[in-house]
């Protein structure tokens, strides 16, 4: 089950015992990943590779990571996962770890009170896929 949460409240949901959070707020939740990194801990933004309209907010999925910089500068290098500005989708970060994750999605992944949807947007089309059960 997801808790919708109001802007900036950060509270468990799913009833999970690692941190599972939801907001709408970049902010709020690059402050709080900060506040919750420790020492050599990974932290990074992850986009749905689908998510196309999140230009607005200033999430690119097209641009490429460089993965050298992403996963190992340090925090004040802006290239790096730790600096949370640069969005890696799903598939350049597979295989790779990290501890603290700020997962954004466009509406092509929809909460519709029981199961999730996944919408597919081609141009003028638009496609509904069941994600099944979470």
């Amino acid at each position: 089950m997801v808790a919708a949460l109001p802007t900036a409240t950060f509270e468990p949901a799913f009833g999970a015992s690692c941190a599972i959070v939801l907001t709408r707020s970049m902010r709020a939740a690059r402050r709080w990943i900060r506040q919750q990194r420790r020492g050599t801990e990974r932290a990074g933004l992850v986009a749905s590779s689908s998510a196309q309209r999140l230009k607005p907010r200033a999430i690119d999925i097209r641009v490429n990571i460089d993965p050298v910089h992403w996963f190992l500068s340090p925090a004040k290098d802006t290239r790096s996962s730790l600096y949370l500005e640069d969005a890696a989708t799903e598939f350049q970060v597979q295989g790779l770890e990290l501890d603290w994750t700020i997962v954004t999605w466009d509406a092509d992944l929809r909460w519709s009170g029981d199961d999730w949807s996944y919408h597919s947007f081609r141009g003028a089309q638009k496609k509904l896929k069941t994600a099944g059960r979470t």
